[in-house]
């Protein structure tokens, strides 16, 4: 079981989450191992009306016929 810092940190170092720290949102299309399947994922940094800043992160099945 993580804490949620190590849960935090662990998801950091995904290539979305680090676009989206750098640019805003980021994208990645990889292979997940949890689910076994291709997956797309988006992260957006959203900014509330105090400056606190949360990250949002999805997946959709990237084999999926949309």
């Amino acid at each position: 079981m993580y804490t949620k810092e190590e849960s935090m940190d662990y998801h950091r170092r995904r290539p979305e989450i680090l676009e989206a720290l750098a640019n805003g949102n980021g994208f990645d299309v990889r292979y997940s191992d949890t689910l076994k399947d291709q997956r797309a994922y988006y992260a957006k940094v959203l900014k509330i009306f105090d400056g606190t800043e949360y990250i949002i992160r999805t997946s959709l099945n990237y084999e999926s016929d949309w």
